[in-house]
């Protein structure tokens, strides 16, 4: 699913962004993160590979256009996901990173 929505991303931003961010390296280093939660039995897959991407624009900065459209981009390329499952994703992503670093600093 990432693959595919990275190729589907690479046309809604400019070559610019696309090409000067390292949007596609943070989504995949998260989506290998992730294995360390129970997100995979928790939701499909495309939705965890949407809300990899999702939180990567987010770390990074990117907004994808969305001038006009009648859904956000996430959701034309994950029409079964919502809102709030994305958020519910990323934020078990975030307890991860707290996680660890409280463990780190003991």
């Amino acid at each position: 699913y990432l693959l595919h929505y990275f190729n589907c991303l690479e046309d809604w931003l400019d070559k610019e962004s696309w090409s000067t961010t390292s949007v596609s390296q943070l989504s995949w280093s998260l989506l290998q993160d992730s294995f360390h939660t129970t997100l995979c039995l928790q939701f499909s897959p495309a939705a965890i590979a949407i809300a990899m991407i999702y939180f990567s624009l987010i770390c990074l900065g990117v907004e994808v256009p969305s001038q006009g459209a009648q859904h956000s981009w996430w959701k034309a390329m994950c029409p079964g996901s919502t809102e709030d499952e994305i958020q519910a994703i990323i934020h078990n992503m975030i307890e991860l990173y707290s996680f660890e670093n409280v463990i780190v600093r003991g």
